[in-house]
This record gives C-alpha cells, structure tokens and sequence, in this order.
C-alpha cells in the first residue's frame, strides 16, 4: 500500500511538474500572443499610416496629373502663339522687304527721270550753246565784213573829200556826192555797233 502511495504521489508530483511546465508555456504562450497582437496592432497603426500616406500620395498623383495636363495644354497654346507670333513677323518682314522693294524702284525711277531730265537739259544747253556759237560766229563774220566796208567806206570817203576838197579848190564843189557818203558812212558804224552789241549778249554765255 506504501508503495502505491509512492506511485501515486510520484504520479502526482510528475503531473503537477507537467502542469506547472505547462502552466509555464501557457504563461510564455501567453506573452508571445501579448508580443504578436502588440505587433500587428503596430502593424495596424503602421498600415493605417501607410494607407493614409497612400491616400495622399494619390491626391499628389492626380494633382500632378492635372497640373501637367494643364501645362501641356497652356505649352501648346504657348506654341500655337509662339507659332502665330513668327507667322505674322515672317509676313512683316516679307511685307517691309516688299515696300522697301517697291521704294527703291521709285527711288530708281525718280533718279533715272532726273538722269533723263538732265540729260535732255544738258543736250538742250549743248543745243543752245552750239547755236548761241553759230550766231556769235555769224556777228563777228558780219562785224568783221561790216568792218571792212567801213575801212572801204571810209578809204573812199577820204578819197572823195580830198576829190571834193580839189574840186572846191578848182571851183567845182560836189556838195551832193560827199554827203552821200558820209550818210552810207553814218550807217555803217550804226551797223558795226548793233553788231557788237548782239556780240557782247552772246559772248557771256559762251
């Protein structure tokens, strides 16, 4: 019987060392669950925090995504005035380029009319200098032959008067003759000077 209360207190000592074991792994099992909901719940918190972050980082996405669809349409704008811009100041340009043209053609003309008209006036005043020259040669021929008539008229005059100074001294005076002369004499030198009168008009233009 002593025996059996041996065995059954051996028995007894080895379940309550099984149970104090497993009260142990309880109390660790216990712990590590403690451990593991205190993870996930931080593993909450931190998904939470991640999905918020998410969330916001989705907001910056679509931000971005319509700030840049907006600057792409605002760039193509830009382009379109940009391109305008240059149509419009290649078409000035063309346009300054083609009044300038148009300038330097009447600019042109103006300067070859003037050319004509200087060209012309300038064969005008040949023209006139030449017949000016023809008629100043023509006076002086006149005057040259006037002269000679003169000298000629003047050479018979004096011939005449010492005729008519013999004849008053032999009592034939020839009143009538003498005053001939002298009036074709008188007329002569009023010829030579109308000569040299138009002579000296040519003259300062030549």
């Amino acid at each position: 019987m002593e025996k059996k209360l041996l065995i059954k207190s051996k028995e007894l000592q080895d379940s309550q060392d099984k149970c104090h074991k497993m009260e142990q792994e309880m109390t660790r099992l216990h712990r590590r669950v403690s451990e593991v909901e205190a993870v996930l719940s931080q593993k909450e918190v931190e998904l939470k925090a991640s999905e918020t972050q998410r969330s916001l980082l989705e907001q910056d996405l679509a931000t971005y995504i319509t700030e840049c669809s907006s600057l792409k349409r605002s760039l193509e704008q830009a382009r379109m005035e940009v391109s305008q811009e240059d149509d419009k100041a290649l078409q000035l340009l063309h346009d300054i380029r083609e009044q300038s043209r148009k300038l330097q053609e009447i600019k042109e003309q103006e300067y070859q009319a003037q050319v004509e008209e200087m060209r012309l006036m300038m064969n005008q005043l040949e023209e006139d200098l030449v017949s000016a020259r023809r008629r100043s040669d023509l006076y002086e021929s006149e005057l040259r032959e006037s002269r000679l008539a003169a000298e000629e008229f003047k050479r018979k005059a004096t011939e005449c008067q010492h005729k008519l100074l013999k004849a008053k001294d032999q009592g034939k005076p020839e009143v009538g003759e003498y005053a001939k002369l002298e009036k074709i004499n008188a007329e002569q030198q009023l010829k030579i000077q109308e000569l040299q009168e138009k002579l000296e008009k040519v003259s300062p233009r030549l």
